[in-house]
Parts: structure tokens; C-alpha cells; sequence
């Protein structure tokens, strides 16, 4: 299956002009531990779990060995750049990178985007030599547009990684002029042109964003930058001394989404399953279903998962206090990564194009996202009000304005969805007026989607 570029169109990712909805899994370290038959293995799992994007690092340097070393290396025995001392950004070893190329080929073929970070070497802490000039920064973009451009169509490029939005003299922060010169020097790379002194570039060929700090939403920095396609956010962290920020999923999104002109905004870090914050909070099925429900209802395109054992590919590791033991087998069985392709299933079953939230449609109370109670109701409709959806993350009764729904005078349908089995309850019509809704079940792990359509029931 060949891939064509997508493209960005107001508030959606469109692939030959229908708008796409990006699920994505991340697994940060497949291209530099998995071998051949692994990638196979893992991509048929995906193919199964309906994701059609995966999130990777083009230099995971705390997962290249040994182990503290600037120059490490990956299973097989390549670092990342040559040159000597650290390795030259703009050298690319091929032997490394071949690894990301054979990866995003055989994603291609089962229809799966790859989100390629790119911004370790751009950062003031980098542990390569340093890219401290216009042109070894150009240089580097461009040795990889060159590199990827065969494989340019099923590529995400992201400048960034985990790096400080406008912050540059932070230890992992990098000025603007850096991120400026790498996007031209990729875009420039793909197009077959080299202008190391140039100030623009044709960016029409590529998709690209940027990977920022945790409690960070792009649109605050970068919204205007030629080569920002779409805008990101992470709730991973919540920022400077913060524990975990899923509690700032709706906040971000709809900040970035209100903005002009219109750009589309997704989560491409969420809290991962099975991981423990600060907080002391271990993250459930229950909390990565209700990130991904609470950001495609505040108006995202898209999301991205994330599980313990996944992301670092099943080996041991520590972050921060935490200590990732989870197997890569057990983390793709996650319970919760099981439950995204319901996420799919519902969110593909109406037009993606015309979707707006709408948090106006719930008359009761409508609670905030938070890490305590977490009892927010969220709702997202057609603009034509031909459809709704609304999201009980609890399983809290609401009020409903029905009202605001269009189709066949007085009558609605309603269902109930099951986020955790992907399956409808029965039908039923109600009066076009306010109406309270109770969902089957009530407590923690008990989120519902209300679905409601305008038209008469078949």
C-alpha cells in the first residue's frame, strides 16, 4: 500500500482530500532495538489495533548503548552520526539511519505514518558536536530530507524532542534560528535543492510540527512559522517540577484550536499506561481512554497512545523514580491500548469533516478535567447538528440540550457506547427538548459516550 502526503486543512489532516483521523502508538526506540522480524511483528499488532501513525525517535540517546556514552550505539552496532569526537550531526551514518528507513517502508505497506523526532541534536544540551552555525544546522536538515525523501510521503517531521517551546537558553531549549534552518534544510533536502544561505523553502512536500515540553501546546510559540502544518501538545508532564498534566489535555487543545488561522491540534504525548508521576497516581485504561475522549471532543485531529513496555520497547528503564519493568508482550495488551481502536470505530463512524466541540450542549454541570474527581462531561456535535457525542468520564447523569440538534422536528436517537468494548446499547427515541441522561454504570473505570443523531431512527 502506497502512502500519499497528507496535507493540512484548517482544523483536520486531509489524504486525498478527506480528512484523516490519526491514532498513533508510541514506540520511541523500534528503530535502534528491534530487529527485522520484530518491526514485522510489532506492525502486525498495530495493523490489528487500528493505528495508522507511530511515534519514533531519531536519537533516543538514553536508549543507545553503552549506556552514557555521546556516541552511543544501537543493537547493531552503528552510531548515529560520524565525525570525530561525538559524531557530526550533519553526517549521517547510514548504517544507522538505514534502520528508520527500512522502518517507515514497512509501516508504508500496512497504510502507517511515521512521526520522526528530530531535535536532540538541535538542543543546547546536545551530547553531539555542537550545531552552532546557520549552516552545519542546514546541513543537518538537509542530509536528512535527502536521506528520507524516497519514503518523504509517509513521514510526520518533528522538530523538537521533549524540547522547551520558547525557552532558548534552556539546557534542552534551542533558538529559533536552529529550528528555522533545520526545517528549511529538511524541506529543501526533499525537494532536491540545497540553499544554505536561502530564507525560505517550499514546504508543500512535507508535513511537519514539533515535539515540545510537557504542559506545552505549539500555537503558544510556533503557530506562524511557514513550516508548522499542525500543532501538538504533551500531557506526559505537567511542566517544571509538575507530576503528570492530562489534566490539561482540554485546556491545550482548545487553546490551539481557537487560534488563527485555523491549524489542526492533536496530543502526541499523553500519560503512558502503567506509568507512575510524582503523583504517585499508576495510569490506567481508565485514564488513557478519558485523555484521548477528552482531546478529539475539545476539538482535536488526532492522538497518540502510549504504554509502559511499548515506548521503550520492553527494556528496562528508569525515569525520573519510576522504573519501567513492564514486557513488551505485556504492554501490547495493555487494556487500554486495546481500547483504541474503539476509539476509532466511534470517531470514524460519523464525518470527521464539520465535527466542532461544543461544550454549551451539557446544561448541567459540566466539572472540570482534573487529576482528583475526574468527572468531566465533555461534547463535540456536527456543525449542522446532525450528530453529538458526549462523554461521561465517571459515568455521571447530565442534562442535555437536544434542542440544538437539527433533523426531523422532535425526534432524536440515543445510544450508549461502550468505550472499553466498542458496542452500542439499544436505540431509543427522545423529545427534542433539554433532557438528563444516566449512563449504565457509575465510578472510576466507568466512562460513557452518549450518542445522539438527528434523524429518524431506522
Amino acid at each position: 500500500m502506497s502512502q500519499t502526503n497528507l496535507k493540512s486543512v484548517k482544523h483536520r489532516l486531509t489524504c486525498e482530500g478527506e480528512p484523516v483521523l490519526l491514532l498513533g502508538d508510541t514506540v520511541w526506540t523500534i528503530a535502534v532495538r528491534f530487529t527485522d522480524r520484530q518491526i514485522d511483528r510489532y506492525l502486525a499488532d498495530a495493523v490489528r489495533r487500528k493505528f495508522n501513525l507511530i511515534a519514533v525517535f531519531g536519537t533516543p540517546t538514553w536508549a543507545l548503548r553503552p549506556k552514557r556514552a555521546p556516541t552511543g550505539k544501537n543493537r547493531f552496532g552503528a552510531s548515529p552520526f560520524r565525525g570525530a569526537g561525538s559524531g557530526n550531526p550533519w553526517m549521517l551514518n547510514r548504517d544507522y539511519w538505514e534502520r528508520y528507513r527500512v522502518l517507515t517502508r514497512k509501516a508504508a505497506q500496512r497504510g502507517i505514518y511515521v512521526m520522526l523526532m528530530t531535535g536532540t541534536p538541535l538542543a543546547n544540551s546536545s551530547p553531539f558536536n555542537p550545531l552552532d552555525t546557520q549552516t552545519k544546522v542546514y546541513r543537518y536538515g538537509h542530509a536528512l530530507g535527502v536521506f528520507f525523501r524516497g519514503v518523504n510521503r509517509s513521514l510526520i517531521w518533528m522538530l523538537g524532542q521533549d524540547s522547551p517551546a520558547g525557552k532558548p537558553d534552556h539546557p534542552s531549549g534551542m533558538p529559533d534560528w536552529k529550528i528555522d534552518a533545520c526545517a528549511r534544510g529538511i524541506a529543501d533536502g526533499v525537494n532536491g535543492v540545497y540553499k544554505p544561505r536561502g530564507r525560505s523553502a517550499d514546504y508543500g512536500e512535507i508535513l511537519m510540527s514539533f515535539h515540545c515540553q510537557g504542559g506545552q501546546v505549539t500555537s503558544d510559540h510556533y503557530h506562524r512559522k511557514p513550516w508548522l502544518d499542525f500543532n501538538t501538545f504533551q500531557t506526559q508532564w505537567g511542566g517544571p517540577g509538575s507530576p503528570s498534566g492530562y489534566a490539561l489535555t482540554v485546556p491545550l487543545a482548545a487553546r490551539a484550536h481557537t487560534r488563527r488561522p485555523q491549524k489542526p491540534v492533536f496530543c502526541v504525548e499523553p500519560c503512558y499506561e502503567g506509568h507512575v508521576h510524582r503523583d504517585k497516581e499508576k495510569k490506567t485504561d481508565w485514564h488513557v481512554r478519558m485523555e484521548a475522549y477528552w482531546s478529539l471532543l475539545s476539538g482535536s485531529c488526532g492522538h497518540v497512545y502510549g504504554a509502559d513496555g511499548v515506548w521503550n520497547a520492553g527494556v528496562p528503564t528508569k525515569i525520573l523514580k519510576h522504573r519501567v519493568k513492564t514486557t513488551l508482550d505485556a504492554g501490547l495488551k495493555a487494556r487500554g491500548r486495546l481500547d483504541m481502536q474503539w476509539v476509532r470505530k466511534l470517531f470514524e463512524s460519523k464525518p470527521l469533516e464539520g465535527r466542532i466541540p461544543d461544550p454549551a450542549l451539557i446544561l448541567s454541570d459540566r466539572h472540570e478535567t482534573d487529576m482528583t474527581r475526574k468527572e468531566y462531561i465533555c461534547a463535540a456535535r456536527d456543525r449542522k447538528g446532525t450528530y453529538a457525542f458526549v462523554y461521561s468520564t465517571k459515568g455521571l447523569g447530565f442534562k442535555a440540550d437536544l434542542a440544538k440538534l437539527a433533523g426531523i422536528p422532535g425526534l432524536v436517537r440515543a445510544r450508549w457506547f461502550d468505550p472499553r468494548t466498542g458496542r452500542y446499547s439499544a436505540a431509543k427515541r427522545c423529545k427534542k427538548s433539554a433532557r438528563r441522561f444516566v449512563p449504565p454504570s457509575r465510578g472510576p473505570g466507568c466512562d460513557w459516550v452518549l450518542v445522539l443523531d438527528a434523524h429518524e431512527p431506522e
